[in-house]
């Protein structure tokens, strides 16, 4: 059974996990090279955009048109650094996905986990094509019109005379190279978290099959029904900070769970996206006021709306899994309850008392990946955008 198989494809496409069928030592020392040159496009761009903001800025309006691609530039670099350091945590979890008790046990639950694999590659796909067409229309409109004319796409700072064809051409290759593996590390990471979200829910249906098919065997006693909705609030998905794993294993136990730090840095991408998308989102609200509508204002529009379906699929999924966690005591209270034995009724109890409790992913704690979370982001740029107006008219 293949788990998140789009997502791991892109994987070995950013350079952060290479296929596991690699034995050969000369393939993997190609591929850790492939991974160096990959840094170095998106740190050596990232850093030409802050010197341009640090030495060649010197009015709001240019700062305006730098500050949104350095920003979206600097979480790109973040998340590659996060997921390149945790790689092997991310191999493992996958992997716990095969076993039990996640793992399906007959052909219902098969059933039931392929329609949800093929809706997270159907999703993931999807999500990839509309990110992958809008940076594909940005580089063919930019061949059009800057490359023509001799312009870099974006203000950087360059420390040679780009004048002559070989250094421009050089140089203009180099930002579109750096845009593509940047596009694709966002995919990579929002893919991956939106589909362990959805493979919660897909853990929330089965859970829900074996509670109203509960019997004598061991795979639909009301002991593992209990043991696996234990799993999926702590011990996998739902991540427990007192613990923290090197290689996936908890000492003394032979349970896998999420290490803390892997927890920690998942919520600091989570509140750097959003910090990140409220900036470039206020900052292009801006420049939207104050442009002539043409393909310029058509692209920054595209641009915004990017970024706000990035924040819109973390906080969907997000949502989702909370609604779908509090749907458990009706299960319960759907399954052959008044038939069972004392001992699996207080178990069953036992589950509804504590699915009143829903999951909810935060960010540091503070912000919650659900709707609300994504309409506070909206009133927040909107209120950002404002201020901005204002200053603009105090100037």
């Amino acid at each position: 059974m293949h788990t998140l198989r789009w997502t791991f494809a892109l994987f070995t496409l950013t350079g952060i996990i290479r296929p596991s069928t690699w034995k050969y030592l000369w393939k993997r020392v190609l591929y850790d090279v492939y991974t160096i040159v990959v840094l170095l496009l998106l740190f050596s761009f990232e850093t030409s955009l802050i010197l341009d903001l640090v030495i060649n800025v010197d009015n709001q309006d240019d700062f305006s048109e730098n500050l949104y691609v350095t920003l979206v530039l600097f979480s790109s670099c973040c998340k590659a650094l996060v997921l390149l350091i945790y790689r092997g945590n991310i191999e493992i979890l996958m992997g716990v996905l095969l076993e039990k008790p996640f793992a399906p046990v007959n052909d219902e639950e098969i059933e039931i986990r392929t329609k949800f694999e093929e809706r997270i590659e159907w999703n993931s796909k999807a999500y990839s094509f509309v990110l992958h067409f809008f940076v594909a229309w940005l580089w063919i409109a930019a061949l059009l019109t800057d490359f023509r004319h001799g312009r870099l796409k974006f203000r950087a700072w360059i420390p040679y005379d780009y004048n002559s064809p070989l250094l421009f051409l050089f140089s203009f290759i180099h930002q579109i190279l750096a845009t593509v593996f940047s596009t694709n590390l966002n995919i990579v990471c929002d893919c991956l978290f939106s589909g362990i979200l959805i493979h919660i829910y897909c853990q929330f249906e089965i859970l829900e099959h074996r509670m109203k098919n509960i019997t004598t065997d061991k795979n639909y006693s009301a002991k593992f029904c209990a043991h696996h909705h234990h799993r999926i609030y702590k011990r996998v998905f739902f991540i427990n900070e007192q613990t923290f794993v090197i290689h996936g294993y908890v000492s003394g136990e032979t349970n896998y769970r999420f290490a803390s730090m892997v927890n920690d840095n998942f919520k600091m991408i989570m509140s750097m996206q959003f910090l990140i998308s409220t900036g470039a989102v206020c900052f292009n609200l801006y420049r939207l006021s104050v442009m002539e509508f043409g393909p310029k204002f058509m692209e920054t529009a595209t641009y915004t709306l990017c970024l706000l379906m990035q924040v819109f699929y973390y906080c969907w999924y997000g949502n989702e899994v909370k609604l779908k966690s509090l749907e458990i005591p009706n299960a319960v209270l759907e399954s052959n309850l008044p038939f069972l034995d004392d001992s699996s009724k207080k178990i069953l109890l036992l589950i509804m008392r504590r699915a009143l409790e829903p999951i909810e992913f935060t960010s540091c704690h503070v912000i919650s990946m659900n709707l609300e979370s994504f309409a506070i982001l909206l009133k927040t740029s909107y209120s950002a955008y404002n201020l901005l107006q204002q200053s603009k008219l105090n100037d």
